[in-house]
């Protein structure tokens, strides 16, 4: 079996098994999070995000999941990463008394979308009883999807004869490790303070029984906010 398929069927088997093993546990945790329940949780994300083969950007996120017990929990990710490059040239300046000026025609913009779908597991290292930081790390498993597309000007697009060979929609598995901590903010809210490691190559087939890959291994790091009772 594939690496990546071992991942996320390990970690949907063992989040089942932790959440049915500690069913009779729930009523001590407060109710929140969107999937709901009595021990849910809900995640909002906002980083930078580095692939190997585009520069990188910010990256927003929303996770949603269960705690398990004190330490464990286990949930859904969506992320959403994109990058937008402008092909120009200078055309002109232009000097008045205020400095010079300087003109240039676009023309056109590169824009790449990457949007991982992931099953999370996460272990909270505990702590003091009275100490409001928790360190933790975790894993995550699943299938990322991504779209590289072009915009042309007007005029330059009459001069364009090919479509760009990398241009389309491209999907892979998806895996990633990730460490931080969290601090205490309030009896129902947390924020943490992350960096994480994505393992992840994209492609897409052609004509001819061609494939094209696209390389978005990468590092990342992230501030998010954990809310009770949302």
């Amino acid at each position: 079996m594939h690496l990546s398929y071992r991942i996320v069927f390990s970690l949907l088997m063992v989040g089942a098994l932790c959440i049915s093993a500690h069913a009779g546990d729930f009523s001590n945790y407060h109710r929140f999070g969107l999937i709901g329940g009595s021990n849910s949780y809900t995640e909002i994300k906002v980083g930078y995000y580095n692939p190997a083969d585009i520069d990188g950007g910010l990256i927003f996120g929303l996770a949603s999941g269960t705690q398990v017990d004190e330490a464990v929990s286990f949930g859904i990710e969506v992320d959403f990463w994109r990058k937008v490059f402008e092909e120009k040239i200078e055309v002109g300046a232009d000097t008045s008394d205020i400095g010079e000026t300087t003109r240039f025609k676009v023309l056109y913009e590169h824009t790449a979308y990457y949007i991982p779908i992931l099953a999370t597991l996460k272990y909270d290292v505990q702590m003091a009883p009275e100490s409001p930081v928790t360190p933790f790390v975790g894993i995550s498993g699943g299938y990322a999807f991504a779209h590289l597309g072009y915009k042309y000007n007007d005029t330059y697009e009459e001069e364009v004869i090919e479509e760009p060979p990398d241009e389309g929609f491209y999907g892979g598995w998806n895996w990633r490790v990730f460490a931080g901590v969290g601090y205490t903010l309030g009896s129902m809210s947390k924020l943490n303070i992350g960096a994480m490691y994505n393992g992840v190559t994209v492609s897409k087939s052609e004509e001819g029984g061609f494939e094209r890959e696209l390389d978005l291994k990468g590092f990342g790091f992230y501030a998010s906010i954990s809310l009770v009772g949302m």
